[in-house]
């Protein structure tokens, strides 16, 4: 997820092999740190360290919601990069 030329994190698309009902995207701040996910239903929730309970952030597209869990506006945009590029993209921005 980029806004205004700068990668404000990530979004990975995990699921259980075999069964692509049983998915989530993880979504990760510039060092790849999971801080959020975003369910099949679009649902987005941001984790909070010494907190048990996850935030509810809202409903919406899968790349609406990793952009409320970054911080970032509606002007963020999605980029589609291969897992090794994205490597090197966070370790020269972080």
């Amino acid at each position: 997820m980029w806004e205004a030329g700068r990668c404000l994190g990530s979004v990975v698309r995990f699921e259980e092999r075999g069964n692509v009902e049983r998915a989530f995207y993880s979504v990760r701040n510039r060092e790849g740190q999971e801080i959020g996910i975003v369910d099949l239903h679009g649902r987005a929730w941001r984790y909070h360290a010494h907190v048990s309970e996850s935030e509810w952030l809202g409903t919406g597209t899968v790349f609406e919601g990793a952009l409320k869990i970054l911080g970032g506006s509606s002007a963020g945009t999605p980029v589609e990069v291969d897992v090794r590029r994205l490597q090197e993209i966070l370790g020269k921005s972080g």
